[in-house]
Parts: structure tokens; sequence; C-alpha cells
């Protein structure tokens, strides 16, 4: 049976594509790139040199420039929070963090918001507001391999 949405081909378009046009940085390169970067206490995420942003680690086309050649860049510009949640209760993670733990939503200057860890005592994070500025906390990303953020104040 034929799917009758008009969007139903578009998936198999947009693979068929990016066979011909011979892309090569897949979901998964940015994913394996990604996970290293972190290994080694670094942030680094899709960029599109033509609007010159960063993208979400899942994303491996600028939606804006689909032509346009995609890399991995270190990211660089000001984080800033944008909000946070503290987790009193300890819930499977595939990271060992213990609860209590944070879990901040930043925003990266010319890129997406990107969730990460607070580690250290709510009462750190109270208080503050949004758009605080936030450092990449090198040590813990590495050790943890997910991004864990601090204040830039600390």
């Amino acid at each position: 049976m034929t799917d009758p949405r008009p969007d139903a081909l578009r998936p198999v378009r947009a693979l068929q594509v990016a066979q011909e046009r011979d892309w090569t940085l897949t979901v998964l390169d940015i994913d394996a790139a990604y996970k290293r970067y972190l290994a080694e206490g670094e942030l680094w995420l899709p960029f599109c040199a033509s609007c010159s942003r960063f993208l979400p680690a899942w994303i491996s086309r600028c939606a804006d420039h689909w032509d346009a050649g995609m890399e991995m860049a270190q990211v660089v510009g000001e984080f800033r929070l944008w909000s946070w949640v503290e987790y009193l209760r300890s819930y499977p993670l595939p990271v060992a963090v213990e609860a209590p733990y944070i879990v901040a939503a930043v925003d990266i200057e010319k890129g997406p918001r990107v969730h990460g860890f607070v580690l250290g005592p709510a009462a750190e994070i109270e208080g503050r507001g949004r758009g605080v500025p936030m450092l990449l906390d090198r040590e813990r990303t590495k050790s943890l391999g997910t991004p864990v953020f601090k204040f830039a104040s600390e």
C-alpha cells in the first residue's frame, strides 16, 4: 500500500540525494566524532560554513544549505544558562552520576541549545536567572563523556 501523504517519500528522496551527491558526513559519523571529542573534554558539533552556525549533534545537513559542506568544529562563543532541573531520585543513565544531580539547558552563541549536567549542590544554581554565563567543565566532561557545565564565575 502506498502512503498517501505528500511528504511520505521525502526521507527516501533525501537518501537518494545524499548518495548522488556523495555526502560523507552522516549522523553516525557525527555521533562517533561527538563522543570522541567529549571523551577528550571538548564539545564539537556539526558546523555549517555557509551560515556560520553550529547544529545539534544529530543533524548531518543544514536545513538552509543542503548543498553546503558540513564539518565537525569545536564550539566557540558564549554558553548561557537557559533552564535547569534538579533530579532528586536516581534514574538509569548512561553515565555515572548519583542523585541529586542537575540537568541544564545551555544556549550556545551561534548554535543550538545543548543539555548537560551541572555538578554540585542545587543551592549554587538557585537564584541564578536565565542568561547566566556558563563554561564547559572540560575535566568532568572528559571523565563522564557527556557535556558538563559550570558557572563562568567559578
